[in-house]
């Protein structure tokens, strides 16, 4: 996953590697358990649950597209990107 929130604030893995680093509390914005930055030397860094935690919006985990996931990506306004709808019911 390439995009997590800090603070109430969408960051991308880039930015938070940079700015932030791997000690802060990164929040998955789908299910709200906390992530951990992953940062290496042979790929780009990114998000990932930890082992006891996860969400059904794990469709990032193994993605084989990933550079054409960040190409379409940037195309668009960060605020445009990963934005959680929820359904409200009034009563």
């Amino acid at each position: 996953m390439f995009r997590a929130l800090l603070n109430n604030m969408m960051i991308d893995a880039i930015e938070a590697h940079l700015e932030y680093g791997k000690d802060e509390d990164y929040i998955c914005p789908y299910c709200g358990s906390k992530m951990i930055l992953c940062v290496g030397d042979s790929k780009q860094p990114y998000f990932s649950h930890r082992k006891e935690e996860g969400c059904e919006e794990s469709f990032y985990d193994g993605e084989q597209n990933h550079e054409w996931h960040l190409y379409v990506q940037s195309l668009f306004p960060k605020e445009c990107l990963e934005q959680r709808i929820t359904k409200t019911y009034k009563e």
